[in-house]
């Protein structure tokens, strides 16, 4: 059964109020956007966030998810507090504007013997019960740890907390997308459908238009069906992502039936 699709405001390199009848008119339903710049929670009045409710209505269309690009581990102690305040706030926003979902990568988890690992438990464990307070998922970000102990970390906490899986991040960190979606089937918040070609001894890895690299997308499918998975799927590709380039990743994501 198909599921909602979305595209990231990032990729697309447009304002909202721009980028809205783009996203329209290729098919998706939804759009992925970061909480920083004009929609951080900072910069957002009463007003603003009524004014994108209002946007997202009149272009029937609806927030995916909100992204919190951490560029530091959660514990990291510049700008700790600063840190720790814009989660919350990010918490409160999607709350507000609808999506109900946050997502973040904490990055590499400690070992639980390590000296970091009770008070890295203890800084999460405030941000997952203040997401459930205010009625958010959490979404981890898999890709520095393996998915199955990232599905291990997230069980530990209530079920507002998920997991974000990203297949062509995940095959480049030498996993496989598919038995990912399989071990994380139950905490499954979010799908990236981004694919890529792997680096061979004379080139890099890229990112390329779906269905151009190595990602296994029958496959990838396959184990969305087998998952239940019902979830936003959000569409990334080479940026900036313009509007003939989004509506062949919406086509092609529509055939597969993902």
């Amino acid at each position: 059964m198909p599921r909602p699709l979305a595209l990231p405001l990032d990729a697309l390199a447009l304002p909202l109020r721009q980028a809205l009848p783009v996203v329209a008119r290729c098919g998706a339903a939804g759009l992925l956007v970061d909480a920083v710049g004009p929609l951080a929670p900072s910069e957002l009045t009463a007003t603003g966030r009524r004014e994108v409710r209002r946007l997202l209505a009149d272009h029937r269309l609806e927030l995916a998810a909100l992204a919190c690009p951490l560029r530091s581990s959660l514990l990291a102690t510049a700008d700790l507090a600063r840190r720790r305040e814009w989660l919350w706030a990010a918490c409160l926003l999607a709350a507000v504007l609808g999506p109900r979902l946050v997502t973040l990568s904490l990055g590499p988890l400690p070992e639980p013997a390590a000296l970091t690992a009770l008070p890295f438990r203890q800084a999460f464990g405030e941000l997952a019960a203040y997401a459930e307070k205010v009625g958010v998922h959490l979404a981890l970000s898999a890709g520095a740890e393996p998915v199955a102990r990232l599905a291990e970390f997230a069980a530990d906490w209530a079920a507002s907390v998920g997991i974000a899986l990203d297949p062509g991040l995940l095959l480049m960190r030498q996993q496989d997308p598919s038995a990912a979606v399989a071990s994380a089937a139950a905490a499954l918040r979010l799908v990236t459908a981004r694919d890529v070609r792997l680096s061979l001894l004379d080139r890099p890895s890229a990112d390329v238009p779906l269905g151009q690299g190595d990602v296994d997308w029958f496959g990838l499918a396959a184990a969305l069906e087998a998952a239940a998975y019902q979830g936003w799927v959000v569409l990334r590709g080479p940026s900036p992502l313009d509007a003939p380039a989004a509506s062949a990743a919406v086509a092609f994501l529509k055939r597969l039936g993902i």
